[in-house]
């Protein structure tokens, strides 16, 4: 349910419209059931997000992008009679498009909720003392405890003790990893057993 709501979101919508009003358009088109210039328009439709990017990247950014392709082939096979064809490679350029732009935002969801997990705090030894400090007023060399239970706030390298880490979160990793002297350890990771 979670996988259909991130391919369903509101900025979608459009796009999941653009694809629809293509997709339908080229199969009446293909029964004969709509003449050719409803479906040009539902091609223009689809088109206008494709020229609008291609027209901003080469203006603004001076790139040329793959938009820019995709638009040249669909007005060719406008030009070439070959409408239905120009129809259906841009539906697939629509589809295809939208699951890269779903996938890319999950992505960056995903990042984003493992920034949060990241504690904001550390507890530090200094003089001889353990002290909290924020995770921005760490310094190189600091040597920072990490109990049972607690996440890992900083990546960094073991320098004493032993503990059982979960990686899940960062790596995937679905067993737990062994950890001692020497062995490299990273921010929002899950000590379970163990001190470090």
């Amino acid at each position: 349910m979670k996988l259909l709501k991130s391919f369903i979101n509101k900025q979608y919508v459009w796009e999941i419209v653009r694809i629809i009003t293509v997709g339908l358009a080229s199969l009446l088109f293909y029964f004969k059931a709509i003449p050719l210039p409803l479906l040009l328009i539902a091609m223009l439709l689809g088109l206008y997000s494709l020229v609008k990017t291609a027209f901003e990247d080469l203006v603004k950014e001076s790139k040329i992008g793959t938009e820019i392709f995709i638009t040249i082939a669909v007005i060719i096979s406008i030009v070439g009679k070959e409408y239905l064809a120009g129809a259906v490679v841009l539906m697939i350029i629509l589809i295809a498009e939208y699951i890269a732009s779903a996938s890319g935002e999950k992505a960056r969801a995903s990042i984003k909720e493992l920034i949060g997990s990241v504690p904001k705090t550390a507890t530090v030894k200094r003089g001889g003392k353990d002290e909290t400090v924020a995770i921005d007023k760490l310094k190189v060399g600091d040597i920072v405890l990490v109990k049972a239970g607690e996440k890992i706030p900083v990546d960094g390298v073991v320098v004493d003790g032993t503990a059982s880490v979960n990686q899940a979160p960062i790596t995937g990793e679905s067993v737990p990893q062994e950890k001692a002297k020497e062995s490299e350890v990273y921010a929002g990771t899950i000590l379970e057993l163990g001190a470090l």
